[in-house]
């Protein structure tokens, strides 16, 4: 299990680099399965992660950086997913205060001009255009920048609100949960196994009883990372 495990203590799903580094972006989602996969207790994950959630959080030199979490201390890039924010709030880290506050935004909007709902819907379609045939990838929108699209890009939207609220107990709205179980059944009935596992972490954390029974688990773990894998050998 160590060679997943990189310096900062988090899981990843390659075996980590020289040095311990890490091997993925995505530290803080794998460990919050890791979390499961080893049981761990309710104060265990806050116990041992939340220093370094805190250092996420350090204000950079460059003025124009407009996000305001990290991924890891000092790693300015890629910009912080969808898919970590929720690793943090399943480790039980107060990740659901920094985001009311930030108005459901992981940048700063401050720094950006202000754009209008048009620049916004054009920011969008441009990067739904192809090239050589194939959709932009989802980093063109910050390698580019397409910053009239930012608004939408790095939004937390409202079925991700309705998981990050419960985890750290504040109210939700019908339609946070409505667009949560919408969005959850529609991940169900498609195929795509890295979002499959990420409802089945969240179905988990909410204490699922009907849903979390149709996604397979050990199954989508066993494609996803592979039969060598540390998850796979417990």
């Amino acid at each position: 299990m160590k060679n997943y495990i990189c310096k900062y203590g988090l899981f990843h799903d390659k075996p980590v680099k020289e040095d311990n580094e890490p091997s993925s972006n995505n530290g803080w989602i794998y460990t919050a399965y890791a979390k499961h996969m080893h049981e761990w207790d309710d104060s265990f994950a806050l116990n041992n992660y939340y220093e370094l959630y805190t250092q996420c959080f350090t204000p950079t030199r460059d003025t124009i950086y407009p996000f305001t979490i990290q991924r890891l201390p000092e790693l300015l890039f890629p910009p912080i997913s969808r898919d970590e924010v929720i690793g943090m709030a399943s480790l039980g880290l107060p990740i659901a205060y920094h985001l009311y506050v930030s108005g459901w935004l992981v940048y700063d909007s401050k720094k950006l001009p202000k754009y209008s709902i048009l620049s916004t819907i054009k920011g969008m379609i441009e990067l739904g255009k192809k090239e050589n045939g194939e959709r932009r990838h989802r980093n063109y929108v910050w390698q580019k920048p397409v910053l009239s699209a930012y608004s939408i890009a790095f939004r937390i939207w409202h079925h991700d609100r309705y998981y990050i609220k419960k985890m750290s107990q504040l109210p939700t709205t019908w339609f946070e949960s409505f667009a949560f179980h919408l969005s959850a059944i529609l991940t169900i009935c498609g195929d795509n196994t890295s979002v499959k596992n990420l409802y089945w972490l969240m179905l988990t954390d909410l204490d699922s009883k009907i849903l979390v029974r149709f996604i397979k688990q050990k199954e989508n773990f066993l494609k996803y990372f592979g039969k060598e894998h540390a998850f796979n050998n417990l």
